[in-house]
Parts: structure tokens; C-alpha cells; sequence
């Protein structure tokens, strides 16, 4: 399917149902009542008029911080498309109590409605935004490439261009609530009615403890938890690379589609050949925050290794890691430093055998099944927990459970080369599925349901 097909169907009849039912997935505010409306301008008006505002503030603190924002701002939008100019000059009133700047943009530009102004054939122009880290890049870089392969006009950046926002057609944020400038950027989009598609790629809620991003990434603080409920609310729809994340916001409200990880085979690295070696080397790429996973079959490692002279183990990336085998020999053991997301091919070219073990946590369970589609795109076998989204995958290795069944899995994928040759022959098979040129018609099909969600309904 391509960006065109959906438009023209829809222009062409689609049937009114299928319309409604989308619609009503995608209809994640409700429109402010006058009462309501009433409720909330006597709100700001006690705050005002109390000798002692920061005691209503803290009282009404959830309420004022976590929902107003979110609310008004979707509706201004709404009022707009129902052609209710009056509700629209009160919400936008409403709304310079909080937010001035968010205000005087909606202001502008909110009688603009860019998507419908579009010709069915109109590639978009698309603005990735997040925050500068490992993650964005991977979940920007290569829907970014694979649309502007196909002509699109995409842009990355990691600071929100609130003055150009109606130069986009969409806008796909990746980690807003990290940011206040990032979650202010998407208000605005909101208020002058620019789509947005939110990006999570963990689950935030679940992440452990001892994770090294805890602080940064978790939910446990109030205000990290506002960010995040506020930037599912301003989004037309969201999207991860996870099915069971996907599952489990479907579960909460919001619409979600799932767009998975992929690769780029123009990076001649996943082609390159790798050097000869007379060693089987197992291979580790965790993320942060996984030592502890590696942990957890640490002495069945070893013991495999110590019955199998010829193999290397090499650890990538996370020093903690490497630290849990500081006694093992050094010359049967490298490190790989962190690379450049051009250059993680080359890392996965020093492995013959990838392992990915996972505890049975409830933030592992939800994790994309990326580093068996990148084992698949490189040709290497590999040994993984099975979480959900390992299984989904299905192909170029096999699952280990307990200490046993590691042990026995990856004994006989060491000693036997052929098996090792079928399953990297059956991952990059299916690897190719993933490749970043099947990801545009993914996210053309995504851009093209906001596009039908905000045309008018036939004869209105």
C-alpha cells in the first residue's frame, strides 16, 4: 500500500463505518462542555482571588498541571473543525492562563487546517524530533531514510522549531516527556492543529531499580508522569516497537500501531565480509541497564567455555559487563566499545553466536525484537530468552529458558557449524523483511489514517 492508495479510496467512497470506527479509536479528548469550561475558569479564578494561592495550586495540582494543558489544547483544535469560533476564543482564553506562548500561536494558526489542503499525490513533509541519544537515533533514522527514498521531505532535529511547525505535514516525537521544550513543542503542534505521532519505545513504568537511566527515564516522579500522560494525550496516534507495548496502550485508550526496528543494507558493513578467524566467538550487545540479564547465566558461560578451548567471548559497549568475567583469561575474552550507529555492523561482524538472555521482568517483556533482527542482517545465529517479541520473531536461532536449556542450546550450536550456517541463513532471510526500504509504506499507511481521520464526513 502505498501513501496515494488510502486517500484515493477514501475519496472514493470508503465505506462510512470503517470512518466511524476509526474514528472513534482515534477520538482521544472529549470536548469541553460550557460547564465544564465554567468549572475550570472558577478554578483559576479561586487561585487568583485566595490570599494563599500555592495552597489551592497544590490541591487542585493534578488537576491544573496534568489535565487543562492537555484538554484545552485538543480542543481548540476540535472546536475549530466543528466550526465553533466561539468555544474556540474561550478555550484559547482558558488556555493564556497556563500556557501564554502556546495561546498566541494557536491564535495564529489555528483557522489553518495544512492537511486537507494537500492533493491526494502529495508526498508529506515530516519532522523527527527528540532528545539527542542512542535511542532516538535508532528510532528516527531509519523510518527518515526509508521516506525520503521514496521522495518525502524529512528533517531531524533534537530542539522543537516552534516557529516553523506549519512548514511540516507531521510530526513524530520520539521521548517528549524527557524534555519541557520538547513537550511544549507538541502542545503547539496540537493548538494549530499540526498531526503528531508519539514515539515510546520502552515501557517506562517497569523500568527496574537498578537500571542506569532510572532517573532520567522512569515514571516514579510526578512530574515525569504528568509529561508522559500529558504527551499521550496531545498525540493523534502512537506508535512502538513493540507488540506487547502497543497491546497494552491499546489497553489504556490511546491508538497505537506497531512500527517495527529496521536496517539499512546500503551500509556496506552488513555485507563486508569478516575476517578469518580460528575461533567461535560468543557475543553479547546488551543495552544499558542488561548486565544483570548477562548475569543470570554468567557461570554457564564460563563453563561452556572452559570445556571449549576455541572460544572468545566479546562483550560490547557495557563495561559492567565485561567486569562480571574479570577473572576469565584475558586473552579469551574483548571488549568492544560503544559505536556510531553506522558502525554497529562492524561489532556484530567480531560474533559467531549472539546470546540475549532477559530476565523474566515485566520491562523485558517488553522490549522489540531488534537485536535478532540485527543478528538476521548480519547472518548470525543466536541463543535468546523468550520474551514475546523474541518469539514473534521466530527465526535464525533458538530459546533458552532455564540454565539447562542455555547450557544445551548453545553447546550444540558451538560444536556444530552447519546448524550455525542454516539458522544465520534462515535470520537473514527473514531480516529482509525488516530492511528500510519496507519500513516507508509502514509509516505512509500511519500518516495517511491521521489524513482520513481529519477529512470531513461525505455531504457534511
Amino acid at each position: 500500500m502505498t501513501g496515494n492508495s488510502n486517500q484515493q479510496s477514501s475519496d472514493n467512497g470508503k465505506s462510512p463505518d470503517i470512518r466511524d470506527q476509526f474514528r472513534n479509536l482515534t477520538d482521544q479528548s472529549r470536548v469541553v462542555g460550557q460547564d465544564e469550561l465554567a468549572q475550570a475558569e472558577k478554578l483559576l479564578q479561586i487561585v487568583a482571588d485566595n490570599p494563599h494561592p500555592s495552597l489551592v495550586i497544590e490541591e487542585h495540582l493534578d488537576e491544573i498541571i496534568g489535565l487543562l494543558p492537555a484538554i484545552l489544547t485538543a480542543n481548540i483544535r476540535q472546536a475549530n473543525l466543528e466550526g465553533n469560533p466561539e468555544l474556540v476564543h474561550s478555550l484559547q482564553d482558558l488556555l493564556a492562563e497556563f500556557h501564554p506562548h502556546i495561546a498566541q500561536v494557536a491564535e495564529l494558526g489555528v483557522q489553518q487546517d495544512p492537511w486537507n489542503a494537500r492533493p491526494a499525490h502529495y508526498l508529506p513533509r515530516i519532522l523527527f524530533v527528540g532528545p539527542s541519544s542512542v535511542s532516538t537515533a535508532y528510532r528516527q533514522k531509519f523510518p527518515a531514510t526509508a521516506l525520503q527514498a521514496i521522495g518525502c521531505q524529512t528533517t531531524i532535529t533534537h530542539e522543537f522549531p516552534t516557529d516553523q511547525i506549519k512548514n511540516y505535514d507531521v510530526i513524530i516525537v520520539h521521548r517528549p516527556h524527557l524534555d519541557p521544550e520538547l513537550l511544549h513543542g507538541l502542545a503547539v503542534c496540537r493548538a494549530i492543529n499540526v498531526p503528531v505521532i508519539l514515539d515510546i519505545d520502552l515501557d517506562y513504568k517497569s523500568i527496574p531499580l537498578k537500571h542506569p537511566e532510572y532517573d532520567q527515564l522512569s515514571l516514579a516522579r510526578k512530574e515525569s508522569s504528568q509529561a508522559y500522560t500529558t504527551a499521550l494525550l496531545l498525540a493523534d496516534q502512537v506508535i512502538s516497537p513493540s507488540q506487547k507495548l502497543v497491546n497494552q496502550l491499546r489497553s489504556e485508550g490511546y491508538t497505537t500501531f506497531y512500527t517495527p526496528p529496521g536496517w539499512n543494507k546500503n551500509n556496506p558493513l552488513w555485507s563486508k565480509p569478516s575476517q578469518p578467524r580460528s575461533t567461535i566467538n560468543i557475543g553479547w550487545l546488551g543495552r544499558p541497564g542488561q548486565a544483570d540479564d548477562l548475569a543470570m547465566i554468567r557461570r554457564m558461560v564460563i563453563r561452556l567455555m572452559r570445556q571449549i578451548p576455541q572460544t572468545v567471548l566479546v562483550i560490547g559497549s557495557n563495561p559492567e559487563a565485561y567486569h562480571l568475567f574479570k577473572n576469565f583469561p584475558e586473552s579469551r575474552k574483548l571488549f568492544l566499545p560503544p559505536s556510531r550507529l553506522e558502525d554497529f555492523p562492524y561489532s556484530l561482524s567480531q560474533i559467531d553466536i549472539l546470546i540475549a538472555p532477559l530476565r523474566k521482568i515485566p520491562f523485558n517483556q517488553s522490549l522489540s525484537d531488534r537485536p535478532l533482527m540485527e543478528a538476521g542482517a548480519r547472518g548470525i545465529p543466536w541463543v535468546a530468552s523468550p520474551i514475546p517479541s523474541f518469539q514473534d520473531w521466530g527465526q535464525g536461532g533458538t530459546y533458552a529458558d532455564s540454565l539447562d536449556d542455555w547450557y544445551t542450546q548453545l553447546h550444540q550450536m558451538i560444536v556444530n557449524p552447519e546448524l550455525r550456517k542454516q539458522l544465520g541463513e534462515e535470520g537473514h532471510q527473514k531480516a529482509q523483511e525488516r530492511e528500510v526500504s519496507q519500513l516507508a509504506p509502514i509509516y505512509l499507511d500511519l500518516i495517511d489514517l491521521i489524513r482520513w481521520s481529519k477529512s470531513p464526513e461525505p455531504g457534511d
